[in-house]
């Protein structure tokens, strides 16, 4: 056995277990940093460029706020706002 036995309702770790505990607790540590989440940027930091696509009346309702706020949070961001009539394409019928 390479894991744990049972010793009378309690888990006791094999010689096996023993001998990897620490290599598997250091790996165990790797994988969980592989997948943990990256911290978000500072706004203030970024310098991109987007383009936002929707429809005007959505452009009209949260265009304004959404480029003060950006000039406020994140002055290096760029992007037009490009209203269409429909920008969503649909699948022809």
């Amino acid at each position: 056995m390479h894991g744990m036995h049972s010793a009378v309702r309690t888990m006791v770790p094999t010689p096996r277990a023993l001998e990897i505990q620490a290599e598997v607790g250091d790996l165990d540590r790797r994988v969980r940093s592989v997948f943990a989440p990256v911290s978000m940027p500072d706004p203030a930091d970024l310098d991109r460029t987007f383009t936002i696509l929707s429809s005007d009346m959505l452009i009209a309702a949260v265009g304004p706020d959404l480029l003060r706020r950006l000039a406020t949070e994140a002055p290096a961001v760029r992007g037009p706002l490009t209203a269409r009539a429909d920008p969503v394409r649909r699948p022809a019928a």
